[in-house]
């Protein structure tokens, strides 16, 4: 069985999320696939959400795509868990690319 991969590339790096450091689910938008960047026990996390179109390969084995990506700030802290403020923030960036079948997909 092949062991899902998420990489991620910025201008400061990449990093590669594999097996249960991804969440994948199916919904209404596409696949959502969901890694933790930052995670900590006192002071909240963020999370980057990468939204999977479904795409018919017919009988091509890759195709361009156009998608976004989502990462959420939890503004979570111990010290202001009950003052009344907005606990999630938003960055969306769109993407584009191409989607296609790995190796292990074709056997």
């Amino acid at each position: 069985m092949v062991k899902p991969s998420l990489t991620t590339r910025t201008r400061r790096g990449g990093r590669t999320f594999t097996g249960n450091q991804i969440n994948s689910e199916r919904s209404p938008l596409g696949t959502l696939v969901t890694a933790f960047l930052l995670q900590t026990v006192d002071m909240g996390s963020t999370t980057l959400t990468l939204v999977v179109p479904g795409v018919n390969l017919q009988n091509t084995t890759e195709q361009p795509i156009e998608t976004f990506a989502v990462v959420t700030t939890n503004l979570f802290g111990i010290l202001e868990m009950h003052k009344p403020r907005q606990t999630l923030v938003y960055h969306v960036y769109p993407l584009r690319g191409m989607a296609g079948l790995t190796r292990s997909d074709r056997q």
